[in-house]
């Protein structure tokens, strides 16, 4: 069944649950925009391995890479962001963002999860739930936010490709909603608990209510 909330379920950050949902949401944006790419670009699931401290257990962080189909080389990274880029791990992600910032690559970094600290971004930017940075090579040190809240649906995501090429735009909410339809989430999820990352009062009270209405039929 489908999940009651307009774009971002809260719940879906639930411990053993997000990564399952970020693996699957690269999946379905490699499929969609390798669709629409072909022939001349490609899309790549890249991986970082990682380890957190102790030698014999590995820690694997994915992202996407549209590549040129000739000669391979990077034209935009798609990273969506999980609890140990914002955590434990934010200081070697921080690098490899400023490594891409620094090339002429693009940079497409979806953040929807409330738990850590934003990642940086120039100027005063609004405190939002969630956050999505569009950084164009062509047009660097400037770049786009997409801010949004829980009450709202998760807005599509341009993709930058090579300047004046047109840029595909994802339909995040209604991938991350097929995703946690067909993989029966709704099953997996506690809603008559409070979200593992808790939510303001005013948030809180909202959501409770939306529950409430969606658990009678």
């Amino acid at each position: 069944m489908p999940t009651p909330f307009p774009g971002m379920d809260p719940y879906l950050e639930q411990s053993g649950i997000w990564n399952q949902v970020q693996i699957n949401l690269i999946v379905e944006i490699q499929r969609f925009l390798a669709g629409l790419l072909r022939p001349k670009k490609i899309v790549a699931i890249g991986m970082r391995t990682r380890f957190p401290g102790d030698k014999w257990k590995e820690e694997k962080q994915r992202y996407l890479e549209v590549q040129d189909q000739v000669s391979g080389a990077a034209i935009t990274v798609i990273e969506i962001l999980s609890p140990s880029n914002k955590r434990s791990h934010r200081r070697e992600y921080l690098e490899k963002r400023m490594e891409i910032l620094g090339s002429e690559t693009n940079l497409v970094e979806i953040d929807l999860l409330r738990a850590g600290s934003p990642m940086p971004m120039s100027g005063k930017t609004p405190s939002t739930h969630y956050r999505i940075l569009v950084s164009r090579a062509w047009k660097r040190p400037y770049a786009q936010a997409l801010l949004f809240n829980i009450q709202q649906p998760i807005p599509d995501a341009p993709i930058p490709l090579r300047q004046r090429e047109d840029e595909p735009a994802v339909p995040l909410n209604r991938l991350l909603h097929q995703i946690y339809d067909e993989g029966g989430y709704d099953l997996m999820l506690h809603y008559d608990r409070p979200p593992e990352t808790p939510l303001d009062s005013a948030t809180a009270a909202w959501a409770a209510g939306l529950l409430a209405v969606n658990s009678n039929p």
